[in-house]
């Protein structure tokens, strides 16, 4: 990965000091060697041993923007650029892909029956499992899936009762009234559509489907 320039971002403290944050690069060695150099022996003393100019080099060369995330804190000075902050954060895809999915796996167990979630466990013909964590992501989805088309089927027949009660009022009206070749339909839409309007059913459909997530 090359040098990712839409990383770099400048903030401005209260005493107008323009700060630099951005990437590291291969030419901060010397930087960050005069930062480090710098510090008390107290503060030096929280640095991994052994910690030499070397060791810096080694930080800068051969960056790999994608499993490292190393940023330093750069300010403009009369003799130029000064570096007064450095952090660094590995990872890794698969790392990135454990931690981004947690939050999405924890939705999912609170939303999913459990009984779903077993049926497709035993239906991979895998063991037990005794925490969350043993039950993997393609056990866990469509588990989750058939108990949210359970849930959307509920909701759908108690939508649809009213609506075949209006049918069938209408459909006996034009029965008592002979006109049998009139199809139904062309009379009860309307008052469908007034009474999901009326009763605000966007509305009540819209927060009920939001107050079934737990």
């Amino acid at each position: 990965m090359d040098y990712p320039t839409e990383w770099e971002t400048t903030f401005t403290t209260k005493n107008r000091l323009k700060v630099v944050f951005r990437p590291e690069q291969p030419t901060d060695t010397e930087m960050l060697w005069t930062m480090f150099s710098t510090l008390s022996k107290k503060s030096a003393s929280f640095l991994l041993p052994p910690f030499s100019k070397d060791r810096i080099e080694s930080w800068t060369t051969d960056i790999n923007y994608d499993e490292v995330l190393a940023i330093v804190a750069v300010v403009e000075e009369k003799s130029g650029q000064r570096i007064i902050g450095s952090a660094s954060l590995e990872f890794n895809q698969q790392e990135a892909l454990k931690r981004g999915l947690a939050p999405i796996r924890e939705f999912m167990f609170k939303q999913a029956r459990p009984k779903d979630v077993m049926l497709f466990q035993q239906i991979a013909k895998l063991p037990q499992p005794h925490t969350p964590d043993d039950v993997p992501l393609h056990v866990l989805i469509p588990g989750f899936v058939i108990s949210e088309l359970r849930i959307a089927f509920q909701i759908g027949f108690i939508i649809y009762i009213p609506f075949l009660i209006i049918d069938m009022v209408v459909a006996s009206t034009l029965m008592a009234m002979g006109m049998m070749m009139l199809p139904p339909v062309f009379i009860s839409l309307p008052f469908k559509i007034i009474l999901f309007v009326l009763a605000d059913g966007w509305f009540l459909l819209t927060g009920e489907l939001v107050r079934s997530f737990h």
